[in-house]
């Protein structure tokens, strides 16, 4: 196995746990015997976070393509990525067992602060990565990845 591809097993790892724990949060909020109180913030940025995971693990096809592995710092930094999106996918809806009650709003306003942070610190590793490892990052997804910033900064704090 070449290196590139050793290190696509480990971020798909990494990528499919944080999947996993987002389905099946999910799981235990629909289960019947679950007494859920929905609300729409937390399903939709449970979306975002779902739509994000599985964009992670499309863009993963071009370490297929490098001839050789970055280096060891190389590695710890694009694996952020990954890791970052698993403490958002763990953070966006409850860790609950079936039969619990849990209120989505108040789950919400109790953990935006460490959601929205994950998801600042996420974007900004992306910002870092993009011009470290000379990916062609088009201006118009720079500045929508200044405006998710912005938001998640001034979510965070609200």
């Amino acid at each position: 196995m070449a290196a590139p591809e050793h290190l696509l097993v480990l971020f798909s790892v990494v990528i499919g746990l944080g999947l996993t724990e987002l389905l099946s949060s999910f799981h235990n909020l629909v289960h019947p015997a679950t007494r859920t109180k929905w609300h729409w913030l937390p399903a939709f940025w449970a979306i975002n976070v779902f739509i994000s995971v599985v964009f992670w693990w499309w863009m993963m096809s071009f370490f297929g393509r490098l001839e050789e592995a970055p280096n060891f710092f190389g590695v710890v930094l694009i694996l952020l990525g990954p890791v970052l999106l698993y403490l958002l996918a763990t953070s966006v809806l409850p860790d609950i067992t079936p039969g619990d009650a849990v209120d989505l709003r108040e789950f919400y306003f109790q953990n935006r602060r460490r959601y929205f942070g994950f998801g600042a610190v996420y974007t900004v590793v992306l910002w870092i990565q993009a011009p470290v490892f000379h990916w062609d990052v088009p201006l118009s997804q720079h500045l929508w990845a200044a405006a998710v910033l912005a938001m998640m900064l001034t979510l965070r704090r609200a």
